[in-house]
């Protein structure tokens, strides 16, 4: 349910699936409905996308963490939309770039 209490942990390595061993890492996972882990191990913008003026870093850790906090605070359902920070396809920076920071 919506309000209880719930973890988010961040790291700097890559987080790979057991599960989904094609993946080659995940940028954030969740268990339990309440546990959240944020890697920052492929977000770094490289000079490409600093040049692009691309997210930076802080950003896209911030949609990520909003990100979980919608999925396991507010019990927020993820969707198709792909400017929705509850974008349910995410799987790429491009990806989280076009996000943008609302549920």
């Amino acid at each position: 349910p919506a309000g209880q209490v719930v973890v988010i942990g961040m790291t700097d390595f890559d987080m790979y699936s057991r599960d989904r061993p094609e993946s080659p890492s995940f940028f954030s996972r969740r268990a339990a409905e309440r546990y959240g882990v944020v890697s920052a191990a492929q977000l770094h913008p490289g000079l490409i996308s600093k040049a692009l003026g691309r997210d930076s870093l802080d950003t896209r850790l911030r949609k990520l963490v909003l990100r979980n906090i919608g999925a396991l605070y507010f019990a927020k359902p993820l969707v198709s939309d792909p400017e929705s920070v509850l974008y349910e396809d995410l799987s790429s920076v491009d990806d989280i770039d076009a996000m943008g920071e609302d549920f």
